[in-house]
């Protein structure tokens, strides 16, 4: 018996997200194991008046496998996670929640960060990174004192 939903074999575009600066591709559900070659990163991002601050549990990354750039607005967080059990022939997994392996994550922040005032710290197995707001420059009127 033929279906009463009609199968969709339109394509349409990738839809995106676009700002002044760059244009971000979103994948298609179908398309999401398929391009998944790096695990992502939970985090956690909050602001404060003067900064930014976001915080991920990196438990048994070094900090020389750990990567962060920051453009802008966008702030990208790259890094690989080694497993310490070395993989053996007769090992066998009864459970495997952990991931290991390349992770990465950007965050989309929504105002331009003072870079050079920026810092980072891994301690515990907690990434932490403040992100200082850039404080742009404004006139000040000068009062005439006689």
């Amino acid at each position: 018996m033929p279906s009463i939903f009609p199968r969709q074999t339109a394509q349409f575009p990738t839809p995106t997200i676009t700002t002044d600066e760059y244009t971000i591709p979103l994948l298609h559900p179908d398309k999401w194991l398929e391009e998944a070659a790096e695990g992502e990163l939970s985090v956690d991002v909050y602001e404060t008046p003067g900064q930014f601050v976001v915080q991920s549990t990196l438990a048994g990354v070094r900090p020389e496998h750990l990567t962060l750039s920051l453009q802008r607005d966008l702030l990208t967080i790259r890094g690989e996670r080694s497993s310490c059990v070395p993989h053996t022939d007769d090992a066998k997994y009864l459970t495997q929640e952990c991931y290991w392996g390349k992770f990465s994550r950007s965050i989309l922040l929504p105002e331009t960060v003072d870079v050079a005032r920026a810092t980072a710290t891994l301690k515990l197995g907690v990434l932490t990174i403040v992100l200082p707001k850039l404080i742009e420059q404004t006139d000040i009127a000068v009062d005439a004192i006689e």
